[in-house]
């Protein structure tokens, strides 16, 4: 297992209990992460933790062994969940309402690429119901009046 730099959510090690899977997930959390804060500029991240994301974007996801293995399925999710996340940056500068709404569940949409993962290793009641924890989960974590109080 590679060392993460966030723990992952319950739910997601409940749902997923394949070893290189959830190394898998854990990478990308941590890019992900990182590379949030870079952007959003929201808190300061430590050249060490740049570093980091790098090595585990750069060295470690390429021959993670499920991502190898499922790469034509998870490689479309990827990319969705990082164009999701753009697209949420963007709306959340417009400052209106819906857009907010918007940008609230497209930043979460990592959701929907933890529950693929599900789907290649137990099938789809297990991906549906690793979906409706994960979005279930989310929702009591971070509050959308929440999330919309800080934004406007």
């Amino acid at each position: 297992m590679i060392k993460l730099i966030n723990p992952l959510p319950a739910w997601v090690t409940s749902a997923v209990r394949e070893p290189a899977a959830l190394d898998f997930i854990g990478l990308i959390f941590d890019v992900f992460e990182v590379w949030d804060d870079l952007v959003d500029r929201d808190k300061p991240v430590s050249d060490e933790l740049i570093s980091d994301a790098f090595r585990k974007a750069v060295v470690h996801l390429p021959i993670n062994a499920f991502y190898m293995q499922n790469f034509g399925a998870l490689y479309p999710h990827v990319v969705a969940t990082i164009t999701a996340w753009e697209t949420a940056n963007e709306l959340h500068k417009a400052k209106d309402k819906e857009s907010i709404a918007h940008a609230y569940t497209l930043r979460k949409l990592m959701i929907n690429l933890i529950v693929e993962c599900v789907r290649i290793l137990d099938g789809n009641t297990a991906a549906l119901n690793a979906s409706v924890l994960g979005w279930s989960d989310s929702a009591k974590n971070d509050s959308f009046e929440t999330f919309l109080g800080e934004a406007l």
